[in-house]
């Protein structure tokens, strides 16, 4: 069997050399917490909290990015949806005013007929009274004047 070649992934670590550079603040956490332990075992310690405190930091990162993209797209998404509440809007509005200028048409409409009606019908009354006022102010005569009321007796009795 052929020796392996010694590659980075499976060349072995050397005691004095970390994995990952330990900070002060972890350095000084666990020769507070371990005071007792033996020099490797503080070392991997530390290099194993280094890790986690990076990788928590990663994600904490991560999660803030993320909440960020979450945030600007929930504001453009709010910014669009008002723009086209204020689109819908204005369009309501024209319409209503449109609705409204239609009514108002229509109802002037309606009144300048009805008005010409009352004209009309007003012109008919007033040739009525006029019509009526004349027989009613008429001198009879000693002879039957041919009046209204007169012919139509007359034409009664024929008839008869």
């Amino acid at each position: 069997m052929a020796p392996e070649s010694q590659t980075p992934e499976n060349q072995p670590i050397p005691k004095d050399s970390a994995i990952v550079d330990v900070s002060d603040e972890t350095r000084e956490m666990v020769d507070r917490d371990m005071p007792d332990a033996d020099q490797e075992v503080k070392n991997k310690a530390m290099e194993l909290l280094e890790a986690i405190r990076r990788k928590a930091q990663a994600e904490v990162q991560a999660a803030n990015d993320r909440t960020q993209e979450a945030y600007l797209k929930a504001i453009d998404d709010a910014k669009q949806t008002i723009e086209q509440t204020e689109q819908f809007a204005k369009e309501q509005q024209e319409s209503l005013d449109n609705a409204v200028k239609m009514a108002q048409n229509e109802v002037q409409t309606r009144w300048d007929g009805l008005m010409k009606e009352i004209e009309e019908f007003g012109g008919r009354l007033q040739e009525a009274a006029e019509t009526a006022w004349k027989i009613i102010t008429q001198p009879k005569d000693s002879s039957e004047a041919e009046t209204p009321s007169a012919t139509a007796d007359e034409a009664a009795k024929k008839d008869s």
